[in-house]
């Protein structure tokens, strides 16, 4: 309950470049994305392109405040056309809270 866009940690550009060779190798059809914010990595576009160039139905748990972070370039448009299933996830164990 600790993340959010000032967060720093990310998966490094190298390690995200083996996982479609390990879906590929392990005939792995569905990606499920998740962890904070996966919208907010700089490389996501480019692991998209290459999960569903390979075939691998993607699914993106997505905090949907992150579509209002500045940097954010349509998202969703991107999200759609690369036929990914966005799942809105409200991070939150009040109701108030998700309310807001």
């Amino acid at each position: 309950m600790n993340g959010g866009p000032a967060r720093k940690e990310m998966m490094e550009h190298k390690s995200i470049e083996l996982i479609p060779q390990v879906l590929k190798k392990d005939n792995i059809l569905t990606l499920d994305l998740t962890g904070i914010a996966p919208e907010l990595h700089d490389d996501l576009r480019y692991f998209v392109e290459q999960a569903t160039a390979a075939g691998v139905h993607v699914i993106d748990r997505c905090n949907l405040t992150v579509l209002f972070e500045e940097k954010q370039e349509d998202p969703m448009g991107f999200l759609t056309e690369n036929r990914v299933v966005t799942i809105g996830l409200l991070l939150c164990y009040s109701s108030a809270d998700v309310d807001k």
